[in-house]
């Protein structure tokens, strides 16, 4: 209790914080610990020592990489549409969907590629 006879705010000492992870993920790390830790001399490492190895090598390029892959095709659809409209201002929904199956829609396609590469 504080002076003014008032609860105070717990302490707290636990700065970990537990992470879901898949099995494979988990049988990973598992793996690499056993490598890391076949020494004899030297602190244990433990999974977080390689989870912030790893995360330290992660690159702007990877985030990118992740975000397109994390695309439904919907997601893609309504992107697309965004482009369509800029092309054409004020195309409405069933302009773009009518667009798409012309001749012309494998070449505006190819021009929007690039945003989703890691998709395909």
């Amino acid at each position: 209790m504080n002076k003014a006879g008032e609860m105070s705010e717990p302490v707290k000492s636990n700065t970990v914080k537990p992470v879901r992870l898949k099995m494979a993920t988990r049988e990973m790390v598992d793996r690499l610990l056993v490598e890391a830790n076949n020494k004899t001399k030297g602190r244990r490492v433990y999974p977080d020592d390689i989870i912030l190895l790893a995360l330290n090598l992660v690159t702007p390029e990877h985030i990118s990489e992740l975000k397109n892959a994390s695309l439904r095709g919907s997601d893609i659809k309504e992107i697309l549409f965004a482009r369509y409209q800029e092309e054409i201002p004020g195309a409405s929904w069933d302009e773009f969907e009518r667009f798409q199956m012309t001749l012309e829609w494998p070449k505006f396609l190819k021009r929007h590629s690039k945003e989703f590469q890691a998709v395909a």
